[in-house]
């Protein structure tokens, strides 16, 4: 039915060239709903302007039109009211429009930014920005390449509507570009670290620090990529290139660069300095300038210092006084952190505010549980990616005895930290406190399997006689503990709430597998239970979609399955679990039918994990696994048997390639205790080798010969190796969170 339409104001038309000639904007004061519906979802027919983007048109409107006769405010309403209804909701619409039509909204808020501040779309950008806990699994799913990445837009709109400095943290993260983030959103992590506002009235508009310090771990991020084998080197090359040169142009030869930048670029290895000289003409004249006065090799090293005015002493002492219940002890801790945090804002560097916080956490829990609480999420906030943060987390909210919201963390760190036995023992011992003691020692029983080489320097038993010290669970809290956790959407316990059931449900899916028949229904039902209430929170997210397919799978309904899966691959072509599922059921049914190997067949099996390769460089020694294992679902010849040695060779290889990386960078911490605490990679890699290929030189590829023993350890550890690739997706996909 066509859209009503009515007369365009004179002062519009005077701005516009005399008319209409879309009819849109005449739509569009009938009926602003209705008209910014039909746009987006590329209904509208735009006359001579058809072949416009949609997000031209309105962005040169908004420009023209200003806010005259509030067009801009009622755009920014009508645009709000658009992403309140469509974020996160399943379209019958193809998913080329799906991801069309958030590529237009996100483009729009954020080129909206560079306009006049009446024609800003500030509501349109709090709508979006309050919805930054789900951008990974709504956005992230539907993002396919650079070219299609509505996720990246999103962020680009969010990083220029920054009105305060709380994702100062995140996007010093991004310019790591650590598993979960695409090299291609490396000018986005810049872009927030440009736009965030200035610590110091005085430095806005100028060159800060941060904005160097993050230029500079971009440019580390990069050269580690191409060492890790993650990206080519000319990829990498000219990425960086283009950010540094994007980034520099915006503060044409300023000293900053020198100043802020200087010693740490002539710490990076020669071939990084370059990649970042050739995009930023003034860093790279003061390096020339400093080795022509240097000839002899140095190593340009700032000296290690406390980022705050307490030092270590004065630090100590706070402990102390918080410790010994002293007041003034919380005043000096704020005093503390607040210098430490402008400091992590600054240079991305989290050690100190972190580990500040985990230590407050701790000494306060006892007598100031609403201080310790802050302390331990603001300590996950700032370090995501450590597991004494989550694990100080749980052990505070269990100490306050708000057990629902300690399993919420506990869940989510038992999925993201499966190299940690501190991790898996701290929800085990948590499980038993709160009478769920078949379960505990289900998780107990399987973190002491996986860790029975007893390659693990983690303090297990004090965490363990912490839990056990805590008063017995009550009947009261028992009933509560049964209900849906009742947590505000501004928590930031919010944001770990799906994440946690999938967890937990995964967790009964595997459980039920070696379970007599009715102990496994009631613990598949469980499971079916838990993804529901994820689904009540996240309808539509694909990641449990994906762990509630493959419940379906273990419960005999792969045949039936096929069918959803297809569809919900099709609506999210970026989702990792979603994508490593299909895989896996392709080349089971491959099996099956006794396929023949040819280019096609293979080319068919392997293009979900393709795709996933293809998404994000991480996934790399998954997509070498599950070709290998591809390989071997099909039938015939010598070829087969070539193909799958060498796919699992590289497998191998990359494994042990991520596995000393992370060994270089665990030795060089500064924490004694986290420098004997293995990585994901240095703890997956020997349980690959043991189970899979025993016997093996891991510097050797796996022969054409050894063939028959790789398959045969296959067959007898399928479990395990199903497993591996839950973890290697999971990881990945936890990565956001």
């Amino acid at each position: 039915m066509p859209l009503q339409t009515t007369q365009v104001p004179n002062n519009w038309l005077e701005r516009i060239g005399g008319r209409d000639a879309s009819g849109w904007l005449g739509s569009f004061r009938a009926d602003a709903q209705a008209a910014i519906d039909a746009l987006m979802w590329d209904r509208f027919y735009l006359g001579p302007l058809n072949l416009v983007e949609r997000s031209q048109l309105l962005l040169g409107w908004l420009e023209v039109l200003d806010d005259q006769d509030g067009f801009a405010t009622n755009l920014d309403s009508v645009l709000s009211k658009w992403i309140e209804n469509n974020w996160a909701k399943q379209s019958d619409a193809p998913i080329e429009a799906v991801v069309s039509a958030w590529s237009c909204v996100n483009s729009v808020v954020q080129s909206s930014a560079s306009l006049r501040n009446e024609s800003r779309l500030h509501r349109a950008a709090q709508v979006l920005k309050q919805r930054f806990v789900t951008r990974h699994s709504f956005l992230g799913s539907i993002s396919t390449t650079p070219g299609a990445d509505p996720l990246g837009l999103y962020l680009a709109a969010i990083a220029e509507f920054q009105a305060d400095r709380s994702l100062a943290g995140f996007w010093h993260r991004m310019c790591d570009l650590g598993d979960g983030v695409p090299f291609y959103h490396a000018r986005y992590a810049m872009l927030g670290l440009r736009r965030l506002p200035a610590a110091n009235n005085l430095e806005a508009g100028t060159l800060r620090s941060e904005v160097v310090r993050g230029l500079i771990r971009l440019t580390q991020a990069f050269e580690r990529l191409v060492r890790e084998h993650r990206l080519g080197e000319n990829q990498a090359q000219n990425t960086l290139r283009r950010v540094a040169a994007q980034t520099a142009a915006a503060y044409p030869d300023s000293p900053n660069w020198k100043r802020y930048g200087l010693d740490a670029v002539l710490t990076l290895p020669e071939k990084a300095q370059d990649w970042l000289m050739e995009g930023v003409k003034p860093l790279a004249d003061a390096v020339r300038v400093e080795k022509n006065k240097n000839s002899e090799t140095h190593l340009y090293i700032s000296p290690d210092q406390r980022p705050d005015s307490f030092g270590y002493e004065g630090f100590r002492d706070i402990v102390a006084k918080i410790e010994s219940r002293q007041s003034i002890g919380l005043d000096l801790a704020e005093q503390l952190l607040s210098e430490q945090r402008s400091y992590a804002e600054i240079t991305g560097e989290t050690y100190f505010v972190a580990r500040s916080l985990c230590f407050f956490a701790d000494r306060a829990m006892s007598w100031r549980r609403d201080f310790s609480e802050n302390c331990a999420l603001e300590a996950i906030h700032w370090e995501p990616r450590n597991r004494v943060t989550w694990t100080t987390a749980t052990n505070v909210l269990a100490h306050e005895r708000k057990f629902n919201l300690a399993l919420i963390v506990a869940w989510v760190a038992y999925d993201k930290f499966p190299e940690s036995l501190i991790v898996r023992r701290s929800l085990a011992a948590l499980l038993s406190k709160v009478r769920r003691q078949e379960e505990g020692n289900a998780v107990r029983a399987a973190a002491d399997q996986a860790f029975r080489d007893g390659s693990v320097n983690e303090d297990v038993d004090s965490l363990e006689r912490s839990y056990r010290s805590t008063a017995a669970l009550q009947d009261d809290e028992q009933r509560v503990l049964r209900g849906l956790p009742n947590i505000a959407s501004d928590s930031p316990l919010f944001e770990f709430l799906v994440p946690a059931f999938i967890a937990e449900a995964s967790f009964y899916r595997r459980w039920a597998l070696d379970a007599a028949a009715d102990t496994a229904r009631g613990r598949q039902a469980t499971s079916a239970r838990l993804l529901e209430q994820a689904s009540q929170l996240s309808p539509d997210n694909p990641e449990v979609e994906a762990e509630k397919f493959a419940l379906a799978v273990d419960q005999g309904e792969a045949e039936t399955i096929r069918i959803h899966l297809k569809n919900a691959v099709s609506s999210h072509p970026g989702a990792a679990p979603l994508l490593a599922l299909e895989a896996k059921l392709k080349r089971e049914a491959a099996a099956a039918q006794k396929l023949p190997l040819n280019d096609d067949s293979l080319n068919e099996l392997i293009a979900p994990v393709t795709r996933l390769r293809e998404l994000n460089g991480s996934f790399a020694a998954l997509f070498h696994l599950q070709k290998g294992l591809a390989t071997l679902a099909l039938s015939d010849g010598s070829v087969r048997v070539e193909q799958a040695a060498q796919a699992f060779s590289d497998f191998r290889k990359n494994l042990a390639i991520r596995a000393d990386e992370e060994r270089i960078e665990r030795e060089a911490l500064t924490d004694k205790r986290e420098r004997m605490n293995l990585r994901f990679h240095e703890w997956l890699l020997p349980r690959v080798e043991g189970q899979f290929f025993s016997g093996m030189s891991q510097s050797t590829d796996v022969a054409s010969g050894a063939m028959p023993v790789v398959e045969a350890a296959i067959e007898q550890h399928r479990r395990e190796l199903e497993e591996i690739e839950e973890c290697l997706v999971r990881r990945v996909s936890l990565a956001a969170v």
